[in-house]
């Protein structure tokens, strides 16, 4: 190195200009975190209510995932509840059926305590429907976001919403014995003999029985 770049004032500034390149990529990251791979339940919705009126919503945004079966669920959700209360916070349970998803969201900087949020990808074409109810103490909605509410606000969604609902990883048989008396039935096979051809093929069953 020359004896003009091991000065230390001149190495302290060459750390701090590679510290400054180094912590927006960081940041970039931290902020937008990589999309959940395959294997993933997925929910996505942008646009507004068809209808607004005192309960129609508005800047809908749903960025919402979790595993098949509802596990580690993750994302983001924000909207304005009759066009002048904004709700905005994590999603912290979701839960996939077909087409229709339901979440509940905990609003950050807000008094809203908890939102249930529905949202139905009916193929979009004004179809889609996107509904929610919020919750102010003290009234209270359950956090499990398997229990419905009888009656949500909003409806048709003027833009789109897309529901990927993936299956539960499946399990294999892994010997002749769970074929019979029906078992079959349970992974998937249209008979006794394609679930015990599995199992030999696969070599699972050592035995005869």
């Amino acid at each position: 190195m020359p004896a003009g770049l091991r000065h230390p004032r001149v190495i302290a500034g060459i750390a701090c200009m590679a510290a400054l390149l180094i912590l927006p990529a960081a940041s970039v990251a931290k902020r937008h975190p990589p999309p959940p791979g395959p294997g993933t339940d997925t929910v996505t919705a942008a646009g507004d209510n068809l209808i607004l009126d005192d309960y129609g919503s508005v800047d809908i945004e749903v960025d919402a995932h979790s595993g098949p079966s509802g596990e580690d669920p993750g994302g983001h959700v924000s909207f304005v509840a009759g066009q002048i209360l904004p709700i905005s916070g994590p999603v912290t349970c979701l839960n996939v059926s077909g087409n229709t998803a339901l979440m509940t969201v905990s609003p950050t900087g807000s008094f809203v305590e908890l939102a249930l949020v529905r949202v139905v990808d009916n193929g979009g074409s004004g179809l889609d429907r996107f509904e929610y109810i919020w919750a102010p103490p003290p009234m209270q909605i359950s956090g499990d976001c398997h229990v419905d509410w009888p009656q949500l606000f909003g409806g048709p969604l003027i833009g789109r919403a897309v529901v990927s609902d993936v299956d539960p990883p499946r399990s294999f048989p892994t010997s002749k014995r769970q074929c019979k008396r029906g078992g079959y039935k349970r992974f998937g096979f249209k008979s006794k003999r394609l679930c015990i051809r599995y199992v030999k093929r696969h070599r699972h069953d050592g035995s005869r029985r």
